[in-house]
């Protein structure tokens, strides 16, 4: 009896060992891609006046250029763009929360977005890098239903992330997706002078009729919101490699003649406005480089220009 006591204690000892390594060295670092996103909300709520608000997915975070966006508009620019596939609900919830009398929201997201894709494990992932960003990923989640989350599913999440932590390697000194290779807009700048790794293409974009109606219905919502509280919307399709685009016509002329009658927000560009070709991204086919995207970011500032409210100075130049 008592050789068996020693081995269970002797296994229990093991395996409090093992876990305390796992949870020391695999703990999530402050430094991740999702932990950027406190910084975004932080300046989100930290300036006082008027903003140039950009959301969206990752597309918005490698194209956009934040300063020559907001050049000459009311407002200082703050991305607040992550990942496509935490869902557009958590920006829309995001920027809700926080909209004021004189914010500029532009609106860029993938088409993923629209059809309405999210993963559980990309916002699982997000929440645990990310506390501050519960309340726009779950609104409707009372305190026992967030409980209820973290033990259903969030727990298994973070212990596989604590483990894949403890023992893979860590970010190697050419990697971009982390904290760090944000700027102080939330721009992401880590990738700019990196050669283009080889990336897949992406195929035809599909999106059904049932996808698109509950998209414009959270997005008017959102953009009715937007506008009692003094705030305008602008709506600005994402960049497109050429092959994809010449696969998606139709589809596209479709979104844009449905979300052009459908949609309250003022659409600034079009599909065809935003094809690049694909020497012009970085390691996705939504990741501009550094001039592509300060290329875009001009445009986006000119469509820009006239539809919202201006600097007093450039009112008066113009």
């Amino acid at each position: 009896m008592a050789r068996f006591v020693k081995r269970v204690l002797l296994f229990v000892a093991i395996q409090l060992v093992v876990l305390g390594y796992v949870v020391w060295a695999g703990r999530i670092s402050d430094d991740t891609y999702y932990s950027a996103m406190e910084d975004k909300i932080a300046r989100l709520e930290s300036i006082e006046g008027p903003r140039v608000i950009i959301l969206g997915g990752s597309n918005a975070v490698f194209g956009i250029d934040s300063q020559r966006v907001a050049r000459g508009l009311a407002g200082e620019p703050v991305n607040v763009a992550l990942h496509a596939g935490v869902g557009y609900g958590v920006y829309l919830e995001l920027v809700e929360a926080h909209v004021r009398a004189g914010d500029t929201v532009v609106f860029i997201p993938e088409y993923e977005l629209v059809s309405g894709v999210a993963s559980e494990t990309i916002q699982a992932e997000m929440l645990a890098s990310c506390p501050s960003v519960r309340p726009y990923l779950r609104p409707d989640e009372s305190r026992w239903r967030h409980w209820k989350a973290l033990l259903d599913h969030e727990s298994l999440q973070l212990v596989h992330t604590w483990t894949h932590n403890a023992f893979r390697r860590r970010r190697s000194e050419n990697g971009v997706y982390y904290r760090g290779s944000f700027n102080e807009f939330g721009d992401m700048v880590g990738h700019y002078g990196l050669p283009a790794p080889e990336k897949e293409s992406f195929g035809p974009i599909r999106i059904t009729d049932e996808e698109l109606t509950a998209f414009l219905d959270r997005v008017n919502r959102f953009c009715d919101r937007c506008e009692s509280a003094g705030a305008t919307v602008c709506f600005s399709f994402a960049p497109i490699d050429e092959e994809r685009f010449e696969q998606s016509r139709e589809t596209l002329a479709s979104l844009e003649s449905t979300l052009r009658s459908g949609l309250h927000a003022e659409i600034i560009d079009t599909p065809s406005e935003n094809v690049f070709s694909r020497d012009e991204f970085f390691d996705s086919y939504y990741h501009l480089t550094e001039v592509a995207a300060r290329r875009r970011s001009d445009r986006l500032n000119v469509a820009l220009v006239g539809r919202v409210a201006m600097k007093p100075t450039e009112q008066v130049r113009r």
